[in-house]
């Protein structure tokens, strides 16, 4: 029972932290970059797995996750799958800090990974996909699925079909006692 209360409670921690990001993130259409918070990424995993049936047809590419073997670890880094910055160190163009284009590493493998290509990424990722968030595991494979690997296009698509899985949860908020 204590065990329960716990629990939602921390939810309903996390569901007012995603509120907040909502919110805010509609003013600048979810180009929201490195001022993501880390548990709204945290809780979109949950999101993920609950809804995975959904999120297989909504998304074909991420067919194959094995959200059973899924473990949730501590990951504190945020990852722009298409780099800020290309490896000349110029800089890709303003929608690589959309939601869709974000992720979450432990700091470690991110800085490893900071300038790589999406394809790169994908690949390296693709080796051991439980050990990454499951939104990663799906930029992964939309990445290896597709002739033109990861770009603007399929960013927008998965902000837009993440920002309505949060908002579909947030909305059950009006409905808890």
């Amino acid at each position: 029972l204590v065990v329960n209360l716990y629990i939602g409670a921390m939810r309903n921690y996390m569901r007012e932290q995603v509120k907040d990001f909502l919110e805010k993130g509609k003013e600048v259409n979810y180009r929201t970059g490195f001022n993501t918070p880390n548990i709204v990424l945290n809780y979109l995993d949950i999101l993920i797995m609950e809804n995975y049936e959904a999120i297989q047809k909504q998304i074909p590419a991420a067919k194959g996750l094995k959200i059973d073997d899924y473990k949730f670890k501590f990951r504190n880094s945020i990852e722009h799958f298409m780099p800020r910055h290309r490896e000349d160190g110029t800089e890709n163009p303003a929608w690589v800090d959309d939601f869709g284009n974000l992720a979450l590493l432990a700091y470690k493998t991110n800085t490893k990974m900071q300038n790589a290509r999406p394809d790169e990424k994908a690949m390296h990722f693709n080796k051991e996909l439980s050990g990454y968030s499951l939104k990663l595991q799906i930029m992964s494979k939309i990445t290896l699925k597709s002739a033109d690997g990861w770009n603007k296009e399929r960013s927008d698509e998965l902000t837009k079909i993440m920002i309505q899985l949060l908002t579909d949860d947030i909305k059950t908020l009006a409905l808890l006692p």
